[in-house]
């Protein structure tokens, strides 16, 4: 059983877990397991060959290269990925030993590829409003077009939203008091939307 080649930038899927190899990062419904950076090599190339037996000397090679190190280094990494995964060697769930040859993943995995981002469209309107709609025009496009910005006084109440359209210094007159621009630069263009 194996895998479609690798997507570069991927980031593998399974169980409740999240690896992006790109990030050196495992993640556990939201919370970032840290391991060596060379166990995450491991587990990245146990992902990459899902479902295929990676022998022991495949392994030292990939991740140690021309380094010489003991087949003890490489089981204490194991030990470590099956520890983060909550893994028992004797009833594997994600890693299977095979002996004297190497490791296998025995998950399902999914890879997902590079993620872009992207803006969401402004949500529907649920109520009809009379005479605003060039008000709500307005604001749509701002959301459009700028990436919204909350700027916090000492107390809640003065919490205020904006939309910022350059990356440039905010100069701010109301409410929010101010005596005058943040740090030197040029101004950049900010409306209030309370």
């Amino acid at each position: 059983m194996s895998q479609p080649p690798s997507v570069p930038g991927a980031t593998y899927e399974f169980d409740e877990f999240r690896f992006e190899p790109r990030d050196v990062r495992l993640v556990r419904r939201g919370v970032v397991l840290h391991a060596e950076p060379k166990a995450m090599k491991v587990l990245e190339v146990l992902l990459r060959s899902s479902g295929s037996l990676v022998e022991r000397d495949t392994l030292l090679d990939q991740i140690w290269g021309r380094v010489i190190v003991t087949p003890g280094t490489l089981t204490r990494l194991i030990a470590e990925l099956r520890r983060l995964l909550g893994d028992d060697p004797l009833k594997p769930r994600f890693i299977e030993t095979v002996h004297t040859k190497g490791y296998r993943w025995i998950a399902p995995v999914a890879q997902v590829g590079e993620l872009t981002l992207r803006r969401s469209a402004p949500p529907e309107r649920s109520i009809e409003l009379i005479g605003r709609d060039e008000d709500l025009t307005q604001l749509e496009l701002i959301a459009a077009t700028s990436r919204p910005v909350t700027l916090a006084g000492p107390e809640a109440r003065e919490r205020h939203s904006w939309h910022l359209s350059s990356p440039a210094v905010v100069k701010v007159n109301s409410p929010i008091q101010s005596s005058g621009s943040i740090s030197p630069g040029p101004v950049m263009s900010a409306r209030c939307l309370d």
